[in-house]
C-alpha cells in the first residue's frame, strides 16, 4: 500500500514539475517578446 502511495505521489510531483517547467519557459518567452 505504500509503494503505490509512493508511486502516486512521484508521479503527482513529476507532473507539477512539468507544469512549472512550462510555466517559466513561456514567462521567459513573454519577456524576450517585451524586450524585443
Amino acid at each position: 500500500m505504500f509503494f503505490v502511495c509512493f508511486y502516486c505521489l512521484t508521479f503527482v510531483f513529476s507532473y507539477f514539475i512539468l507544469y512549472l517547467l512550462r510555466y517559466i519557459c513561456r514567462k521567459e518567452e513573454k519577456s524576450y517578446d517585451e524586450f524585443n
